[in-house]
């Protein structure tokens, strides 16, 4: 009886069921992968360079906007376009109605373009898991099939 050639063949077997099972698993995560960003984002519009800007909330940026808004300087707006994520937004006081709007619409562009690039990310991120579970456990198997087998063939007896 071969028991070498068996358990090769048993491992090629459970190797190519193993990669069905981790193309299962993880096909709608690297064919659709998720683009949410969540959360709350804090950007300000500033004029001079006709751009918007990133802050953080607990920055003294932050407290230096809040400060304007309270003079009246800046409006605080709240863009919430899409279902995963919601944008503060610090503009000029008094601006109207379609100016407003052409502020929704570039962050919109703005949030969708990061929620591509996340989705980009977790595309790429899903692949390598899914390669490195697909290949690192039948890999794991076989080195532990060929250790014992090395193990167990030094009980032999040289007769």
């Amino acid at each position: 009886m071969n028991w070498r050639g068996g358990f090769f063949r048993l491992w090629v077997a459970l190797t190519v069921v193993w990669l069905v099972v981790v193309g299962i698993f993880t096909y709608d995560q690297i064919l659709y992968p998720s683009g949410y960003i969540g959360g709350m984002a804090h950007y300000f519009f500033n004029p001079g360079n006709n751009q918007y800007e990133i802050y953080n909330a607990d920055t003294p940026r932050a407290n230096e906007l809040a400060s304007w808004k309270a003079s009246g300087t800046l409006s605080l707006i709240a863009i919430a376009n899409q279902p995963d994520w919601t944008a503060d937004l610090y503009i000029p006081s008094h601006q109207s109605d379609a100016e407003l709007q052409v502020h929704a619409e570039r962050m919109d562009a703005i949030m969708s373009a990061k929620s591509i690039d996340a989705a980009a990310g977790r595309r790429k991120a899903s692949i390598k898991d899914a390669i490195g579970i697909g290949v690192l456990v039948p890999l794991s198997l076989l080195l532990a099939g060929l250790g014992l087998g090395w193990v167990l063939s030094g009980f032999r007896s040289r007769a």
